[in-house]
């Protein structure tokens, strides 16, 4: 029986600081982290889901299944409640979501952590305000054709895979899991490769494993005949905060209540129902990405965890940290606003 999440993941972030700890000596944590989230949170008490300083939000998604704590807490009229309307708005990775957001496209939207710790450390203030979903079994794997010679991640060494960014969850995760196992992660070339080339690059050569998900690793499945080499949702990885809902620090604070009533419809709410009720699940997915039946029950259901878990989500840091992509520290609570406590 696997430990919670919260725990597990406390573990992880534990083994890796013990990596940098063997690694650098005591390196300094930034608290410029820490002081930038406390001029941007107000204080839980302080705000008002229900009193939105504007009423209708938009929100960047992926064409995943991501989107359904979003369209569901739409559809079902939770966001009314709070006095919000949610409009989508789409993006292909973190990269396009983050500078949509920053650009004006939207209030807020879904992005990994390695992009918005990035994004921070590079000027542009963002701050988290909730995760989307984690991974479970079968929800993202790492596949490669049956006659490549490549069943298990020591296999990979010396070869070129596939992941969509490059100093992301797909790559910085399984390097992870190499070094900790003694193998050589950096005889690997990765190549970044958007979601839907990566079946033809597999096919054709271009690369020889690559990172599959939903529709894109039922077609693997059934057309190349794919071999699972790594399972980013299990083991180590089961329950991973894949991905966060964040928003620039600049609407955050003049937005607060805004922030909260979205929190409470989407990232609490629209969370609890798409995990509870199977119905509201399919027709949020189908409403918002036009897939039919078949597509969805190809499409492993994540974990909505409606949460914003600081002590899960700082596993990400540690291991952008371990191999170098940040320089420093980063506790991910300095740019973490809590979910509100008066929700209903």
């Amino acid at each position: 029986m696997p430990i919670t999440t919260t725990a597990r993941f406390a573990g992880v972030a534990g083994a890796v600081s013990l990596v940098l700890l063997a690694a650098a000596g005591c390196a300094a944590s930034t608290e410029s982290d820490a002081d930038a989230a406390g001029a941007a949170a107000p204080a839980v008490s302080a705000v008002d889901p229900f009193a939105p300083e504007q009423s209708t939000v938009v929100g960047v998604n992926y064409r995943q299944t991501s989107v359904a704590p979003f369209a569901a807490a739409q559809d079902s009229g939770i966001a009314a409640e709070y006095g919000i309307t949610l409009e989508p708005a789409w993006a292909e990775s973190a990269p396009a979501a983050i500078t949509q957001i920053v650009g004006g496209g939207g209030d807020v939207g879904t992005a990994s952590l390695w992009g918005t710790i990035n994004a921070n450390l590079q000027g542009i203030e963002l701050r988290v305000i909730g995760e989307n979903f984690r991974d479970v079994e079968e929800s993202l794997t790492l596949e490669a054709l049956p006659d490549s010679g490549i069943s298990t991640i020591e296999d990979l060494e010396g070869k070129k895979v596939g992941v969509v960014g490059l100093n992301s969850t797909h790559d910085l995760r399984l390097k992870y899991l190499m070094q900790d196992e003694g193998f050589d992660w950096e005889s690997v070339e990765f190549l970044d490769v958007p979601f839907g080339e990566m079946g033809a690059s597999l096919e054709t050569g271009v690369i020889d494993a690559g990172v599959f998900l939903g529709p894109t690793l039922a077609a693997a499945k059934a057309n190349l005949d794919t071999v699972t080499v790594l399972d980013y949702g299990a083991g180590l990885y089961e329950g991973f905060p894949s991905l966060q809902w964040v928003t620039t620090k600049k609407f955050a604070d003049e937005n607060p209540n805004t922030i909260a009533a979205f929190q409470c419809a989407v990232v609490v709410k629209g969370a609890e129902l798409v995990t509870d009720d199977e119905e509201a699940y399919s027709s949020a997915i189908s409403g918002a990405l036009g897939w039919d039946a078949a597509a969805i029950a190809a499409t492993k259901k994540v974990i909505y965890p409606a949460s914003n878990d600081t002590e899960a989500m700082q596993i990400v840091p540690d291991i952008m940290y371990n191999f170098g992509v940040i320089t420093e520290e980063f506790d991910i609570a300095g740019i973490t606003i809590p979910l509100p406590d008066n929700c209903d």
